[in-house]
């Protein structure tokens, strides 16, 4: 994939995990299961269509949304970024309701990403963890990523969320910023590696470098602002009261 398809194929995913987070949010709200049906559809027939070794020409740029893990990570990114925002802010009030599907359309969609590697890495997993470090730590941090990736989730289900007492599904979701955090670590330790081993990268992991390493400043700057914003605002009421 040249660079000017990576460029685009990050572009379609935000484009894409936009329009289900903004015109679509009450269809996916209402309807979930059908987002949910559509999301398991093109990733078993994008895995198909890898397994099956076939080749289309010109559909790189939408593949690469599901192999690169772009799109799933566009709606997770959505999902954390909500929370950066005050309750009474119109962004909050839209996305708060369909936080939770679109944490599951982000895991259905990471499938076509894992089991597109699966294969690849699984055979020879503790050759890498001999001979080479960092590839080897990015294998055991996706297995942990796997961990975490499936309790969150399911929880997520409103089924399942309306079964659980409200503070035990709070502490667990909790720990979707360790999630994040390993992700952030997942994607560094893949891409970068060449940089710790003393060569080059490609322009296209360059690309993604920036693009996850803006996302996770400016998410510190934003949680960090909230905090503060929180805590003068509850400061304000112990005084006043």
């Amino acid at each position: 994939m040249t660079l000017v398809q990576g460029v685009i194929s990050v572009l379609l995913s935000l484009a894409i995990a936009l329009i289900i987070a903004g015109p679509l949010a009450k269809p996916l709200h209402k309807h979930a299961w059908v987002f949910y049906l559509i999301a398991s559809i093109v990733t078993v027939l994008y895995l198909w269509y890898h397994f099956s070794k076939m080749y289309i020409p010109g559909i790189q740029i939408w593949l690469a949304m599901l192999q690169k893990g772009w799109l799933s990570c566009w709606l997770l990114a959505i999902v954390m970024f909500t929370g950066c925002f005050d309750a009474h802010s119109p962004i909050r009030r839209h996305l708060q309701p369909i936080r939770a599907e679109l944490s599951i359309l982000s895991f259905i969609l990471m499938n076509a990403h894992a089991w597109y590697y699966l294969p690849i890495y699984l055979p020879n997993f503790f050759a890498y963890l001999s001979r080479d470090g960092w590839l080897g730590t990015s294998l055991v941090v996706s297995i942990v990523l796997t961990l975490l990736y499936v309790p969150l989730t399911i929880t997520s289900i409103k089924y399942l969320r309306t079964h659980m007492s409200a503070k035990s599904w709070k502490h667990l979701q909790r720990w979707a910023y360790v999630l994040v955090a390993l992700l952030y670590l997942h994607i560094i330790f893949v891409l970068a590696r060449p940089l710790f081993q003393g060569s080059a990268i490609s322009q296209g992991h360059a690309i993604s470098l920036v693009v996850y390493t803006s996302l996770g400043v400016l998410y510190a700057i934003m949680r960090l602002a909230k905090w503060q914003r929180d805590r003068k605002a509850t400061a304000s009421i112990t005084a006043a009261s």
